[in-house]
């Protein structure tokens, strides 16, 4: 439940980012302005694609099955994702 609301949360915030980039006063910042945004765009994918990850590994290769090495792997994707979101929130 809360890794699913962690997914819409960063899907949410994915598409808040990518409209900001795609916005026109956008080619108007600074130079390191635009280089900053997209940096915590690139972020906010990768922590999009990390709590996705999961799930789909679940599916696939353990049949939805609840193993240890689903749990291991949540655990770690999880772990990296928050990495990535330091990155993306404290540009």
């Amino acid at each position: 439940m809360k890794r699913g609301c962690s997914c819409s949360a960063a899907r949410f915030y994915l598409a808040f980012s990518s409209a900001a980039v795609l916005e026109p006063g956008f080619d108007r910042l600074p130079p390191h302005a635009q280089y900053v945004k997209l940096v915590a765009l690139a972020a906010t994918l990768v922590v999009t694609c990390l709590l996705v990850w999961p799930a789909t590994f679940h599916q696939i290769t353990e049949a939805g099955e609840d193993t240890e090495d689903v749990h291991e792997f949540t655990t770690r994707a999880v772990c990296w994702a928050l990495l990535a979101v330091r990155a993306g929130v404290r540009p």
